[in-house]
């Protein structure tokens, strides 16, 4: 009898501790998983969107990306439709983890396509609040969200899109 009951809570102890590593390693592994591959020559980080990352002194997380024609801002056109062109457009929340104000130096730069093909495209430049870099710095703990556009030519629609995180060195997949 007490033989069986030392087997028993053995077993029970064994369960749990099996479920507590691995409930452990799937909040790990979910939290900030990046994943690191080359690109040509190009150190490239794969990261998971709506999950933030650490790039310089800002902790960035990507909303959503997309492709469009053109840009508009309520009933405004920000950016008209051109032959050859789309826009990619990258909704990014930014947050200063550093204990001193910090500035964004510029919203960085993509690069298309693969070897020998690659092209770096700098981003569109729109003079309107929640577009492009941010142009004041942002406050310790203080998060802002902003639209990085990048006009792309329309051949490059498919290709693999990887981002500059603002000029930090940090380059991430995004397509």
């Amino acid at each position: 009898m007490k033989r069986k009951s030392i087997l028993a809570a053995t077993v029970i102890f064994l369960v749990i501790l099996a479920a507590g590593c691995i409930g452990c390693r799937l909040f790990v592994k979910n939290y900030r998983e990046v994943k690191t591959y080359e690109a040509g020559e190009k150190k490239v980080r794969s990261v998971r969107f709506s999950k933030p990352f650490l790039a310089d002194h800002f902790e960035i997380t990507i909303i959503k990306t997309n492709l469009a024609d053109s840009l508009k801002n309520d009933s405004e056109i920000l950016l008209n439709k051109e032959e050859g062109a789309e826009y990619f457009v990258i909704d990014v929340k930014v947050k200063n983890k550093n204990s001193g104000s910090e500035n964004l130096p510029n919203s960085g730069k993509i690069l298309l396509g693969e070897a020998e093909y690659m092209l770096e495209i700098d981003s569109a430049k729109i003079d309107e609040p929640g577009y492009g870099s941010f142009s004041e710095q942002i406050k310790p703990e203080e998060t802002k969200e902003s639209k990085i556009i990048f006009k792309i030519p329309t051949e490059y629609g498919d290709e693999a899109i990887i981002w500059d995180v603002f000029g930090s060195g940090v380059k991430i997949r995004l397509q």
